[in-house]
């Protein structure tokens, strides 16, 4: 879901929880694999080809605010716009949490993990 708050918006959207769930329960390894190639494979399947690259290094390390302000300064070409996209990038990061810290949390408490 498109965020209708700023020019550049955020994305809401399950992979955010999912990264979440998977660095939780498997680990920060697991979780920045599965988080970078997840992520990236969204991208390059729903339009957004060009952020795809960037998608993959953000999320691998997951500083979340400063690596895309990073990629739209480069798209973008200018440092300013980014600061639009902060208010919407920081309601994805809390939706993914409060969607995937509660079932996280209940996974791990199972024997299966």
């Amino acid at each position: 879901m498109r965020l209708p708050i700023s020019i550049n918006g955020g994305l809401i959207h399950l992979g955010t929880g999912m990264l979440f769930i998977s660095s939780i329960v498997f680990g920060k390894k697991k979780g920045a694999i599965s988080g970078a190639i997840g992520m990236t494979i969204f991208d390059v399947l729903s339009g957004w080809v060009a952020w795809a690259p960037f998608t993959f290094v953000v999320r691998w390390i997951m500083g979340y605010i400063v690596g895309y302000y990073v990629t739209e300064g480069i798209l973008y070409g200018n440092w300013i716009s980014p600061v639009t996209s902060i208010p919407g990038n920081a309601i994805q990061i809390a939706a993914g949490g409060i969607v995937s810290l509660p079932l996280a949390y209940s996974l791990k408490r199972t024997k299966a993990f």
